[in-house]
C-alpha cells in the first residue's frame, strides 16, 4: 500500500476524509508495531554503556537527534552522532579509542558510502546495530518517522537497561533553577 499524503496539499480541500484518517491511523500502528518488535528482537545490554557512537547522514538527522537528546539530556549516557561523510576524516579515531561502545547506525536506503563504511565497521568493531527502513516503501516522510520511533524505543531500552527512568532525570538544581526561565541578553 503505497499512501502519499499529497491529499494534504490539495488547495480545495480542508479536511481529510474518514477514509484518509483511517489509513494514516493504520500506518501509524503498523510503524508503532515493528518499531516495538525491533527494539524488542534486540540482543545486547547497554548496562555498562558510557559512550553510543551514531552514524547517521542528512536524511537520518530528525532520527540520530531523537536518540542524542534523550540520552544526554536525561544523563543516560555520553552520544557522539558522526556525519557517514565525515567520518573517513578522523572522526574514526573516536570509535579506534572506544572499541567496544554501540554503533547505532541509520540508514533509509543502502548507498556505495554505506556498503563501504558497513563491510570497515563490521569487520573491526562488535557492537554496530543497524536501524533502517529498508522494508518500507514509502515516502522519506514516512521513512524517518518510522526510524524517528526506533530511536524512541531505542531511547527507552537504553535506559531501562542502566535503571534510569527516562520520565524522571535528575537535574542539577542550582543550574537548571537559574537558567531553565533565563530571559536575558544572550
Amino acid at each position: 500500500m503505497v499512501l502519499e499524503l499529497n491529499i494534504l496539499k490539495e488547495e480545495k480541500k480542508s479536511e481529510l476524509s474518514s477514509e484518509d484518517l483511517a489509513k494514516i491511523n493504520e500506518k501509524l500502528k503498523q510503524l508503532l508495531e515493528k518499531s516495538t518488535n525491533r527494539i524488542n528482537n534486540l540482543d545486547f545490554n547497554f548496562k555498562d554503556t558510557n559512550l553510543i557512537q551514531i552514524m547517521s547522514g542528512y536524511d537520518t538527522t530528525c532520527s540520530s537527534s531523537i536518540l542524542e537528546s534523550n540520552m544526554v539530556e536525561t544523563g543516560t549516557t555520553g552520544v557522539v552522532v558522526h556525519d557517514k561523510g565525515s567520518y573517513c576524516h578522523g572522526r574514526s579515531n573516536l570509535l579506534f579509542q572506544n572499541p567496544e561502545s554501540p554503533i547505532i547506525y541509520l540508514t533509509h536506503q543502502i548507498k556505495n558510502l554505506d556498503n563501504e563504511l558497513l563491510q570497515v565497521l563490521t569487520q573491526e568493531y562488535p557492537n554496530i546495530f543497524l536501524f533502517h527502513t529498508l522494508d518500507e516503501d514509502e515516502s522519506i516522510f514516512w521513512k524517518e518517522y518510522y526510524l524517528a520511533l526506533q530511536m524512541y524505543f531505542l531511547s527507552k531500552k537504553v535506559a531501562e537497561d542502566k535503571g534510569i527512568d527516562l520520565t524522571m532525570p535528575e537535574y542539577n538544581p542550582q543550574l537548571v533553577k537559574k537558567l531553565y526561565q533565563y530571559k536575558g541578553e544572550m
